[in-house]
Formats: structure tokens, sequence, C-alpha cells
């Protein structure tokens, strides 16, 4: 699968990137950086949509520049925050969120029995294209051609 083997090189290179870097920041910079993320993934939550199909966008409190986590009591503190990481979830954390975007998904169009195999090759490789990049607390999204 080359798409895969595309995404591990990219990867690669990012991470060994971000490492040369980390020497040049300040103490505890990158630090910070990783918890960031790590917040992040762990106060994920699933988009949702209302009865039309909408994009229900919920607004979190706002926060004063240089605000930060520390400032909040531990009853402010979502508690998803204690539960720690699904197993290979952010086993790599450059301490950058990272989106990978793959283009174009629904263009290669067959009918009949190949679009079938296609179809099940497309999942499959979608589903290892998630899996990995879970591992960079990466997002992954899959544009469309069409529409």
């Amino acid at each position: 699968m080359e798409i895969m083997n595309n995404l591990r090189t990219w990867l690669s290179k990012l991470s060994k990137c971000i490492l040369s870097l980390v020497p040049e920041m300040e103490v505890g910079t990158h630090e910070k950086m990783k918890q960031s993320i790590e917040r992040h993934v762990l106060s994920y939550e699933e988009p949702q949509v209302d009865d039309n199909g909408n994009l229900i966008i919920k607004r979190k409190e706002e926060r004063k520049p240089g605000e930060d986590d520390s400032d909040m009591s531990a009853d402010e503190m979502d508690v998803r925050l204690e539960i720690p990481l699904s197993e290979g979830v952010l086993k790599v954390n450059l301490g950058i969120p990272i989106v990978i975007v793959c283009n174009k998904v629904d263009i290669i169009h067959m009918s009949g029995e190949k679009s079938k195999l296609l179809q099940e090759n497309l999942n499959f490789i979608q589903k290892h294209m998630r899996e990995y990049s879970l591992q960079y607390g990466a997002t992954v999204m899959f544009t469309s051609a069409k529409q």
C-alpha cells in the first residue's frame, strides 16, 4: 500500500523536524505543547447534527488571553482529562496538531464486481490510515471530488 508508506514517511520526517527544534525551545515549552495536544485528544467530542443535518456548534467558555487550564479549579476541569488514553492513541506526541487530508477519495469509479472490491479496499486503507494516524493524535479527513 503506497499510501500507507507515504503516510509513514511524511510522519517520520515531521517527527524528525519537530524533534530537531526542541533543543532550541525554552525549557518546558515542548512539554506544554504535548500536554495541550493530550488535553485536546482526551476532550474530543463527536460532532453533532440537528434534524436538518446542520452541524451543532457548541461554544466553550471564552478564556482571557494568557489564561490556561492551570487557572481553573479542579471542579471546573473536564473529567475526561482524568481518563487514560486508549491503547494506540497518541503514542507519538509531537506537541503539534496534525491534520491528514486525502483528496478525491471517490474519484475512482468502477461498476459491477470491481466496484465492490474497490470499495472494500478503500475501507481497508482508510481504516489503517485512521489507526496509524491515531498514534500521532492526527485528524484524518477524506474529501470528495463530487458535489
